[in-house]
């Protein structure tokens, strides 16, 4: 449980992914939506697309999975950590890593299954922009693939039998007062020492600002610390609808949690499932 966290004195350094791709095994662990995004791996799924794949959270079982899978992210330090794990793995062979823009993304090959993981789209700040990105997807879907944007409201889950906390990201709690810092976690690191994180939360109204501090230490004593911002975007259904549209896509189910029960208005996480447009016309001929 986050707790209040003391003010930091003197100025705290910007910290870019290169320096944060140390430690994103250690910030970046969560599996709660795992066993969902493997479900979406069936037999006639033969590709898979993850973007962005960050420092491998999803690599593990993608390797295990047995696709020919293709690892996407914007940071090449991200890139280099996936590498490192394919490698280990012996899987370069089945599962690739490379440094693209989600916003210009030209791989030159098309994916039955593309993944684009907890909150990851809502990155892409600009309605544009947005716009840009899920037209480079959508490029990259094979006929008859699926598209899943997993999306969160940033808000509290008010849908009739919703899952209330579980369905929030592990870096944002509705509950607290805009501005307030709070000590969110300290964990173990290797070889010795420990990573502490801290966040205050800004509700922008369109977006949702998170800033983190970041302290490493051994023992009592702090050895480095510095700070990251993320902003995230929000969405409401009509939006992605629309944007799914101009896409050439269109939404096949929507999910509120990683059990797959339906999405209904109020639901904080909207789990959507995308089909390029043609699917939908070839199953109306079909029937």
């Amino acid at each position: 449980m986050a707790t209040p966290s003391t003010a930091t004195s003197g100025p705290v350094p910007e910290a870019g992914y290169e320096q944060r791709a140390r430690y994103y095994e250690v910030e970046y662990r969560t599996t709660v939506d795992q066993a969902f995004l493997q479900s979406l791996v069936t037999d006639t799924t033969t590709s898979i697309l993850e973007i962005p794949c960050g420092a491998g959270r999803n690599t593990d079982w993608l390797i295990a999975a047995g696709r020919e899978t293709v690892c996407v992210d914007l940071e090449p330090a991200m890139v280099r950590r996936v590498r490192d794990r394919i490698a280990a793995a012996g899987a370069n062979a089945l599962v690739t890593a490379v440094q693209a823009d989600l916003r210009e993304l030209d791989l030159g090959r098309r994916f039955d299954l593309i993944i684009v993981p907890q909150e990851a789209f809502q990155l892409v700040e600009s309605h544009q922009d947005a716009e840009r990105a899920l037209r480079r997807l959508a490029h990259h879907l094979a006929p008859g693939g699926s598209l899943l944007l997993d999306l969160h409201s940033f808000g509290p889950d008010n849908a009739p039998g919703g899952q209330g906390t579980s369905a929030l990201p592990d870096y944002f709690d509705p509950a607290l007062p805009d501005g307030l810092p709070v000590t969110e976690w300290r964990r173990d690191i290797a070889p010795s020492g420990w990573l502490e994180r801290s966040r205050v939360q800004h509700d922008e109204g369109t977006h949702m600002r998170i800033d983190y501090l970041y302290r490493r230490g051994e023992g009592d004593r702090v050895q480095e610390q510095w700070q990251s911002s993320i902003r995230l975007r929000r969405y409401r259904r009509p939006e992605v609808e629309a944007m799914a549209d101009r896409a050439d896509l269109y939404i096949d189910r929507t999910a509120r949690d990683y059990t797959g029960a339906p999405w209904t208005p109020g639901s904080a996480r909207m789990i959507t499932l995308l089909r390029p447009a043609s699917s939908a016309t070839d199953r109306r001929e079909d029937s």
